[in-house]
């Protein structure tokens, strides 16, 4: 967005699921790898990519069978799954959705900002 927007999108304010510079320590290991692998940095739908493949690998470890039923189940069970942008996890509550802290940012001189 802020290379896209340039100087428009100075001072808008919006939700993330994280930023950079605070993201869990294996952050910075995952961002090495993707580099790496791919020659450019993760963005969002990346990092929730690698996640959902995490999800689902993890679930068809775990289940005895591999109907889209038993998998759902199996995920449910798990409840949190490793997340390189989340120190405590992804956590999936019982209804199947993912629960995620937001933060609150702006842009400013060409950066996302924490809004304090």
């Amino acid at each position: 967005m802020i290379q896209h927007g340039g100087d428009a999108v100075e001072g808008i304010v919006f939700a993330l699921t994280f930023l950079e510079d605070e993201a869990a320590p294996g952050f910075k290991e995952f961002k090495s790898r993707y580099l790496k692998r791919f020659g450019k940095a993760p963005f969002l739908p990346d990092v929730y990519g690698y996640e959902a493949a995490t999800v689902l690998n993890e679930a068809l470890k775990q289940s005895h069978n591999f109907t889209p039923g038993i998998i759902k189940q199996t995920i449910l069970k798990i409840k949190v799954f490793p997340s390189p942008i989340s120190p405590e996890g992804l956590i999936i509550n019982e209804f199947g959705d993912v629960e995620r802290n937001v933060i609150i940012v702006t842009v400013k001189n060409g950066r996302f900002v924490r809004v304090k």
